[in-house]
């Protein structure tokens, strides 16, 4: 599967706001940026409609920053910025209920902020796929309650597997 199948749909002109709510940026710093955090770069192709589509929305407008175009956000932009980032905190709540859940299912307690943040991002690209992968499966897995016994079988024998490769 490639990155661009795991990245949904609207992400892009919700992290354009995210970003420019810190600082107006231009359209390089933006897909920098992006990168940086993802491990994904957006191409110009991809950056500079969006960023078109968003200043014709009058969510963000052009201002002159040295010899660039650089973007910021309108008071529109503003408000729809704050509104996506409490309904991302919501999200963020839930998500981590649902993990308090699924830590009780699998035997093992997910402190899922402090790896989000810390260690998941540090992982090899290739590795951070393999595992989006792996969460979306067992969370469709879950979904049958008469498959839940059979993965937590899997997890822990897979567990065990890891640690003995941790040990080598």
């Amino acid at each position: 599967m490639k990155l661009r199948k795991l990245v949904p749909r609207g992400f892009l002109r919700s992290y354009i706001l995210k970003l420019l709510a810190k600082e107006p940026k231009h359209g390089y710093q933006i897909m920098k940026a992006i990168e940086e955090k993802t491990g994904w770069k957006p191409s110009p192709g991809a950056i500079y409609p969006t960023l078109h589509e968003m200043e014709k929305r009058g969510l963000i407008k052009k201002v002159k920053k040295g010899r660039k175009l650089s973007y910021k956000l309108t008071k529109k932009g503003k408000d729809l910025s704050k509104k996506l980032e409490k309904t991302m905190k919501e999200m963020r709540e839930r998500f981590n209920e649902f993990t308090e859940v699924m830590s009780e299912i699998i035997g093992f307690k997910l402190n899922v902020e402090s790896y989000r943040r810390k260690k998941f991002m540090m992982l090899p690209n290739d590795i951070k796929k393999c595992l989006l992968e792996l969460w979306d499966l067992i969370t469709k897995i879950v979904k049958e309650k008469k498959k839940v016994k059979e993965l937590k079988k899997i997890l822990l024998e897979e567990k065990k597997k890891l640690k003995m490769l941790e040990k080598m």
